[in-house]
């Protein structure tokens, strides 16, 4: 059995543009409410950073519950960016109020709160 189709008569179903690119929105004090969330959406993010160096459990919780609220809204797939802190080194004080350290040398950093030098303490 064969079949003749006459493309002329087939109607093209609309597919969606899929975007090969991905819009980030950081979400801050003047950007984390339900309605912009949702305006953003609607405009094309659908990636939200969520700085976690920043604010309270508390705020990034009610961010993620607008988001997920405007995602099921929008109903389109948003993505949730949680970026943490990576580990701060902070050195304090000299006691000579600065040091120079040449190639070579061994330096340690320690806890120790004391001022330091430019002594390596093996």
């Amino acid at each position: 059995m064969v079949f003749f189709v006459n493309f002329t008569q087939i109607k093209i179903m609309h597919m969606p543009f899929i975007r090969k690119v991905k819009i980030v929105a950081t979400l801050g004090p003047s950007s984390s409410s339900l309605s912009l969330i949702q305006k953003m959406i609607g405009v094309g993010v659908n990636v939200f950073r969520l700085n976690f160096s920043h604010g309270t459990h508390d705020q990034h919780a009610q961010n993620i519950k607008w988001i997920r609220q405007a995602e099921k809204d929008a109903k389109k797939f948003v993505a949730i960016l949680a970026d943490f802190q990576g580990p701060k080194l902070r050195i304090g004080d000299f006691a000579q109020g600065a040091i120079e350290i040449k190639e070579g040398q061994t330096f340690t950093l320690d806890q120790n709160p004391m001022p330091g030098d430019n002594t390596a303490h093996i």
